[in-house]
């Protein structure tokens, strides 16, 4: 469609194809963040008001929102938003062999340093984990809020600081259930096996995802 937003999404898929576009942080005072992330960033950020209506039963949600710069987000499309009015229909299906929740995001960075402080220090999100892994030479980062988490993999090289969205984790009530459905129909899957986080079960989708990584996990 026509559009700035329509302009951003397609220079998304001319430069990266079809890949996570963005990411969306919640607050629940929308003015204090303006006023403090405006501060901590140097700049004066907008509010812009949005409204969507279900198409089905008509009802109207109403959201504030404010849309930071590339510049600040190193590469990354971030906006925050509140919502004001009116609620996203919950998924009332209670089928073990469903997703349940997204469990994390993925980013690449080659500036874990400066990562931690957009994250960390200036949108405020809890730093849950920083661990050095000598297998790649880079550090694992989580930055944890509410029930999810933003899995940073940081490995330090020459050039302007630039983050990538890269993949997503889907948690499941039970992975082998979820497993079966998906054989079924017709989505290539690895088998399921021990996460790399103890106590957990994971496995890799390895089609119908949109060149996005795609691991499902059940927590035990």
């Amino acid at each position: 469609d026509d559009g700035p937003l329509a302009e951003t999404v397609n220079e998304h898929l001319e430069k990266n194809g079809e890949s996570i576009f963005g990411l969306a942080l919640e607050t629940d005072d929308i003015e204090m963040a303006k006023k403090e992330l405006s501060a901590s960033l140097d700049t004066n950020l907008d509010i812009s008001n949005g409204k969507g209506v279900n198409n089905i039963s008509k009802d109207e949600r109403h959201w504030r929102n404010i849309s930071i710069p590339k510049k600040f987000t190193r590469g990354i499309f971030t906006f925050l938003i509140e919502h004001t009015k009116g609620n996203l229909p919950k998924n009332e299906n209670s089928d073990e062999a469903c997703i349940s929740r997204m469990d994390h995001v993925v980013i690449n960075s080659n500036d874990p340093d400066g990562l931690v402080d957009l994250y960390r220090d200036k949108y405020g999100i809890r730093l849950a984990l920083d661990q050095f892994v000598e297998q790649w030479g880079g550090r694992m980062l989580f930055f944890r809020t509410n029930h999810t988490t933003i899995e940073a993999i940081g490995i330090k090289k020459d050039g302007s600081p630039e983050d990538s969205l890269w993949g997503l984790a889907w948690t499941t009530k039970d992975i082998k259930k979820a497993h079966k459905r998906l054989l079924d129909a017709g989505v290539k899957i690895t088998d399921v096996k021990d996460g790399r986080k103890p106590n957990t079960l994971v496995a890799t989708i390895k089609s119908h995802c949109s060149n996005i990584p795609t691991l499902l996990i059940e927590h035990l």
